[in-house]
């Protein structure tokens, strides 16, 4: 495949610039009628598409942004626009870098034979299996345009409900934090000025005193060798994580934070109870409490 920079115009006369993959300067010619553009000049270029942008879909993309492409998808293939197209000028109009390579890539798939449904199952950590399912049962009745509504329900769903784990999460966080600042504050500034005043005094201290003393000039002489410790353990608990088990381990300690790792657990019973729903609807029949009447 080789990458060609056109210039064209629409039907009111707007100029637009673009950069395509194709075989040949024909099929661009071809793929720019298509959408009912009128070719100025298709150059052969040999930038093609920047590497940053063709890994870009390896990131992590918002469920905001993927509500917002569902209903826009949705809204144009119920007004008649064909998907290609329809995909094209959302890329072409994107703000967010990480979603128009993906957007480009189902479009030309689309254009190649394939399916939509199939198209989005090239990216599995962008749309997930219930995203799969929606859209190939639209495709199946007939009814694209209403599963993509429905799907935008379920991630507008999602975000709120992330934004409510955050919002329940946040104070808890903000008082560990403050209450570390203030240890550390204490540390580095109270407790050297006690220990001096002791160490003027004499006499014998409590046994609490002198094991808090003795822990504080550990810490004071080893502060570099812990922090080193600290980086490193931190990294290795980030490369374990990316591993199965690790990632497995990592969940089940989560889990079992105090408060936090209850509101988290509960989190995620509410979004799988919530997807296992969307799926047995559309295998069985319509459910009145995800409304999927219209794909069913």
């Amino acid at each position: 495949m080789k990458s060609y920079k056109y210039v064209a115009r629409d039907s009111t006369g707007t100029q637009k610039k673009g950069l395509v993959q194709a075989a040949s300067s024909a099929d661009v010619l071809g793929h720019l009628r298509e959408q009912g553009l009128t070719p100025i000049s298709v150059d052969e270029t040999s930038a093609g598409v920047p590497k940053s942008r063709r890994v870009k879909h390896r990131k992590r993309i918002k469920s905001a942004d993927l509500a917002a492409l569902c209903w826009q998808l949705s809204t144009m293939l119920e007004g008649g626009i064909p998907i290609t197209v329809a995909l094209d000028t959302i890329a072409e109009d994107s703000e967010n870098s990480n979603l128009e390579p993906i957007l480009r890539g189902i479009s030309d798939k689309v254009k190649k034979g394939q399916s939509f449904s199939e198209g989005i199952a090239e990216f599995p950590k962008v749309f997930n299996n219930l995203s799969c399912a929606l859209i190939l049962a639209g495709e199946t009745g007939g009814n694209l345009g209403g599963a993509l509504g429905k799907l935008a329900e379920y991630f507008d769903n999602r975000d709120k409900l992330a934004k409510k784990i955050k919002g329940a999460t946040v104070y808890p966080i903000f008082v560990m934090s403050f209450i570390t600042l203030i240890v550390i504050f204490i540390m580095a500034f109270i407790v050297p000025r006690f220990k001096t005043i002791f160490d003027q005094l004499g006499g014998k201290l409590p046994a609490f005193t002198e094991g808090f003393m003795g822990f504080y000039d550990i810490l004071r002489h080893n502060i570099i060798y812990m922090i080193g410790f600290v980086f490193v353990l931190i990294i290795f608990g980030v490369l374990f994580n990316k591993t199965k088990k690790g990632h497995y381990l990592f969940s089940r300690a989560v889990l079992r934070i105090p408060l936090l790792g209850k509101v988290f657990s509960q989190a995620f019973v509410a979004m799988f109870c919530k997807r296992q729903c969307q799926l047995y609807c559309l295998r069985v029949f319509p459910c009145s409490r995800c409304s999927m009447f219209s794909l069913v």
